[in-house]
């Protein structure tokens, strides 16, 4: 009970909340409630009479003494136990591909929920339930760590928190086919690798393939896997099964092994081979792991590559690495076009012509393996691979001299190449002709060297002439922390003067950071001019900083888009020329723009011309936008037309969108209409749902129905709701009977009956609630009740208690 109102952030909860959370009888729970209570921890108030029908909840908060108490309590709890000295280290919980429970995958996919919720500001379960349309019970149990969210709560948990829906969903898949196999499927492609080979290679030796033939498979699987990963985790139900099918598949094309040369004397010759590029036997990982590729990166990028796949913001990065945003925007995008250089490598005409006449010599020797080549060149037959098929940079002249003699040897077709210190007595045909092949790939390998950017003398020359903003951002580097920043500011002075427009937005920050900003205009001007949609914001700031907005309006005025128009929006409500903003945006949906409708509506709500922000959304949910339609019934609810909002949430509701019915429910339980909320979960649940189901017992149990809300959440345990058996342990544990003889007088007692009053403070002093007993007699004397004010008087007096005025 003390985590329960820990957790609550001062926020107040109710008895039956408690109960819930805590999976405890109510009847143990409200004494417990009443001594904290009488202690002075709890301070405690009844719901507003406001709520209409249905019995009042009694709300607890912590007191300043209370908070005092509950956080010294929770401290001598949880201070651990001293641990044995020989005790081993604790291992990594979350290596990749370990033995894990399903208890464990749970623990850690709610730990990882439960960051992000604190890295939203912690919201209690309240304002979650606010925005989510969820009840407090149903978020509490996501967060508890008995079992996986179900997928449809997920996803409205990481919306109102912030998060990647797309990675959690996935995060979710991996997790539950982590607990079907028993070990951990990462997240991260290069932790997934290793396991991935793993799972490749037995599927292969399963199948019968070879070691050296499986080796260079499963790497061409994890590869596919590798291009394709956002993909195959958002699409696959089974990443092991895909993973060992896609290694089958291709073992099954692999060509048949050749059969024995003495076997073969009489058979027909085999037919010229022709080949473009190495075949799946032979062809080996092409490209660099991820691992490898970030290796390429200097230190900062790399950790502000790691830190933004870990799911920091570009703001968050910048605070941890003591930089600008610009700066952590300029080194990700420069670490985008070497990764993607890296891997895509632009080939000019004379080099492809380089490559395919290596490609026709290894063909004209009868296609050696490459394993063969690569043992008699002495190197590695993937580096090998990687210049047949054009992904290599032009290789040294002695490397391309060694790799023409070994693709020329003196042999006849079919026959092994002959090793190059053989000792054999030379061949004069074989070596002329060897000289004339040298001749010709000497003058292809000229051909492609000339086309090659000769190498600059100095980084500064590679940043100013070639766009290489990474190398400028390790020399600025070096020079500020030398006390030297005028020299860095001229490193960015010079690629911003080549034309470079991130070197000008670059440039105009370190000016402004020196009080310089006419010059730092300058840059932004020239940068937004050449395009540079980040330098027209920098701008617009900047303008806006020196007082001149109207400078920046007349900017964006001539800039055309959707996202113009927005922030050209923003500065007219800057200047109070609000008109001018809703005259262009009523241009727009005069046009027939539904989303211009939907801004402009937004924009007359904000000028506070209510009824015509509710007419362009009325004209919006007429053309079908559903979008419009919840919208509207929220804008009614907010000012108090709450017939008119439940008319188009029904609608809303009625076109299949679930959200407008949790809408429709919440609304018409705030209101106080119960029976209606009642009515809409129960359609919603006879559509089908473990969702509505769930939210029908809550609502029922809160309500008072109790028969209804335990047959209500048998169905929910049928259709596999996690917290449907707690429920109904709780529920069910309790003498039905009192349940029911309570939920009976508590109606009949909101409806003004005298008697029920009276049974029901009997029932509840019976139990031992003799707090409640005297609420609800107090309830009752309030309304005008002669018998509830005569009983309330001779409690007080039994208990030599004076009576409360009033």
């Amino acid at each position: 009970m003390l985590d329960v109102f820990a957790s609550a952030d001062g926020q107040p909860v109710y008895g039956l909340q408690v109960a819930t959370l805590t999976q405890r009888p109510t009847g143990t729970v409200y004494p417990l409630l009443t001594r904290l209570e009488k202690v002075g921890w709890l301070e405690a108030s009844w719901e507003s009479s406001g709520r209409g029908k249905g019995p009042r909840r009694r709300y607890y908060r912590l007191t300043h003494q209370g908070r005092e108490q509950v956080t010294t309590a929770l401290r001598k709890r949880t201070d651990p136990p001293p641990a044995p000295p020989p005790a081993p280290p604790p291992s990594d919980t979350r290596e990749p591909g370990a033995p894990v429970s399903a208890d464990q995958i749970v623990a850690e996919f709610v730990l990882d929920l439960r960051h992000l919720r604190a890295g939203a500001g912690s919201p209690s379960l309240r304002q979650l339930a606010e925005r989510t349309f969820y009840s407090r019970a149903a978020l509490s149990e996501a967060f508890s760590g008995r079992a996986l969210p179900s997928e449809r709560l997920l996803e409205t948990v990481v919306w109102a928190c912030g998060g990647d829906m797309s990675e959690w969903t996935m995060r979710r898949n991996l997790a539950e086919q982590s607990i079907r196999y028993g070990e951990r499927i990462p997240l991260e492609f290069s932790d997934f690798y290793p396991l991935g080979m793993r799972w490749a290679l037995s599927a292969l030796a399963a199948a019968g393939v070879g070691s050296p033939d499986a080796e260079d498979i499963a790497q061409e699987t994890l590869l596919t896997a590798h291009q394709r990963w956002h993909d195959v985790l958002s699409t696959t139900p089974d990443l092991r099964r895909w993973v060992c099918q896609q290694a089958v598949r291709r073992a099954h094309h692999l060509p048949a092994p050749a059969g024995d040369p003495l076997e073969d004397v009489a058979g027909e010759p085999r037919a010229a081979a022709v080949l473009t590029l190495p075949d799946i036997a032979e062809d080996v990982v092409e490209r660099f792991s991820i691992g490898d590729l970030l290796q390429e990166l200097d230190a900062t990028t790399r950790e502000i590559v790691y830190r933004r796949a870990a799911g920091f913001s570009v703001q968050d990065t910048a605070d941890m690495l003591g930089m600008s945003p610009m700066a952590v925007y300029g080194r990700l995008s420069r670490a985008r076009r070497e990764l993607r250089g890296t891997l895509i490598r632009p080939v000019s005409s004379e080099y492809a012509e380089f490559v395919q006449y290596l490609v026709r010599l290894r063909d004209k020797a009868n296609n050696p393996p490459l394993r063969e080549i690569a043992q008699h060149m002495g190197c590695s037959h993937t580096h090998i691979a990687t210049v047949l098929g054009g992904q290599a940079p032009l290789p040294t002249w002695e490397f391309t001299a060694q790799l023409v003699r070994v693709l020329t040897p003196p042999r006849k077709t079919g026959d092994p190449l002959p090793p190059l210190d053989s000792g054999h007595q030379p061949d004069t045909g074989h070596e002329l002709e060897i000289g004339q092949e040298l001749e010709i790939a000497r003058s292809l390998w000229l051909g492609a060297r000339r086309l090659t950017k000769a190498e600059p003398d100095t980084p500064r020359d590679v940043a100013v002439t070639t766009d290489e903003t990474l190398t400028l951002w390790n020399l600025t580097d070096q020079l500020e922390r030398a006390g030297r920043p005028d020299q860095a500011a001229g490193l960015w002075r010079t690629a911003a003067a080549h034309g470079n427009t991130y070197a000008m937005s670059v440039m105009a920050e370190l000016l402004e950071r020196r009080g310089d900003t006419g010059e730092a205009e300058l840059w932004l001007r020239r940068a937004a001019q050449s395009g540079d949609a980040e330098a027209k914001r920098e701008l617009t700031r900047l303008l806006e900083k020196t007082d001149r907005v109207p400078e920046a309006i007349r900017i964006w005025r001539q800039t055309r888009g959707t996202e113009a128009k927005r922030e050209l929006t923003r500065l007219l409500e800057k200047t109070g020329r609000v008109h001018e903003a809703i005259q262009m945006w009523r241009q727009a949906a005069a046009a027939g723009g539904i989303h211009a409708t939907m801004e402009l509506a937004a924009l007359l709500d904000r000028a506070g011309r209510v009824e015509e922000a509710i007419g362009m959304w009325r004209q919006a949910a007429a053309a079908g936008n559903l979008s419009a339609l919840k919208t509207l019934a929220r804008r009614l609810a907010a000012i108090g037309r709450i017939d008119e909002a439940c008319v188009h949430l029904r609608s809303a509701a009625a076109a299949g969108d679930i959200s407008a019915k949790r809408e429709l429910a919440t609304l018409l339980e705030r209101a106080g209409r119960v029976e209606e909320a009642i009515e809409a979960w129960r359609g919603a649940a006879e559509a089908g749902g473990a969702a509505a189901l769930r939210e029908l017992a809550v609502l029922l149990e809160q309500a008072g129905f109790i028969d209804e809300a335990i047959e209500t959440w048998h169905r929910a345990a049928d259709a596999g709701v996690d917290i449907a058996q707690q429920a109904l342990a709780r529920l069910e544990g309790k003498p039905i009977s009192i349940l029911r003889t309570e939920s009976v007088l508590y109606r009949a007692a909101e409806a003004g009956d005298s008697l029920a009053v009276l049974g029901l403070a009997d029932l509840l002093s019976e139990q031992g609630r003799y707090r409640e007993a005297e609420e609800v007699l107090r309830k009752a004397a309030v309304r005008g009740d002669p018998l509830a004010n005569q009983a309330l008087s001779d409690r007080y007096h039994r208990n030599d208690r004076p009576v409360p005025i009033g």
